[in-house]
């Protein structure tokens, strides 16, 4: 019996040490992968000042990549664009053009709706492409550890899937955004099996990409934002 005692209790240490273990492997995973898009988010910055136009980074959070795009189209206006809000103003009143057209037209606002977001993706797609440049070349995120949700200055909501862009101005400004991470967790009550534990917070002002080893939450930015 007490064999079979001590048995017991030298399996249950190698269980405990072997998930602690991969949690700080997990937890090594994500730091180094967060590390590495802090470091593309600061060389897209300096870049998009050097070469006068503007640069993003791409988050392709279906597939767990990302990557960093310049502006290619040859378009003066939108190179020495001082500030992403006059260039929002103007993209605003095209498609609340586009949308009362639409309406006139007697289609419904989920038709029109669709056919907005649509546009948009194709216009942000068309505008942006790679470069033959190392550092920006895409980086696939570890297993086990994943983006959840990425938000920016400019939209209401958390972005959870799907592909989100943070951009960087030849003005020398960035767009503001929180970008979450999480790693697989065993807590029962995490979302999709995943715990977020690491926030991305980038600044507008400077560029600088400030991580914070807790989660943010929506109303960081939303309230700063207001300020």
């Amino acid at each position: 019996m007490i064999e079979m005692v001590v048995v017991i209790a030298l399996l249950a240490i190698a269980v405990g040490a072997v998930v602690i273990s991969l949690s700080n492997a997990r937890r090594a995973n994500l730091k180094s992968a967060a590390g590495k898009m802090s470091s593309m988010a600061r060389y897209l910055y300096n870049r998009s000042i050097i070469d006068s136009r503007p640069y993003r980074l791409v988050i392709d959070m279906d597939e767990g990549v990302f990557w960093g795009e310049a502006m290619i189209a040859d378009d003066p206006c939108a190179r020495y664009v001082p500030s992403p809000d006059a260039a929002e103003r103007e993209e605003e009143r095209e498609r609340e053009r586009k949308k009362r057209e639409r309406q006139a037209a007697r289609k419904s606002d989920q038709e029109v709706a669709e056919e907005e977001a649509r546009e948009a993706t194709q216009a942000a797609n068309a505008a942006f492409g790679l470069l033959r440049d190392q550092l920006l070349r895409p980086r696939k995120i570890p297993a086990q550890v994943i983006v959840s949700g990425v938000m920016t200055a400019h939209h209401e909501e958390q972005q959870r899937e799907g592909r989100a862009a943070v951009h960087f101005w030849p003005s020398g400004t960035a767009e503001r955004a929180l970008i979450w991470w999480a790693e697989r967790s065993s807590v029962e009550d995490a979302e999709d099996g995943f715990l977020t534990v690491l926030t991305l917070e980038v600044e507008a002002l400077t560029g600088r990409v400030k991580r914070h080893n807790e989660e943010l939450t929506t109303e960081f930015l939303k309230r700063e934002r207001s300020l």
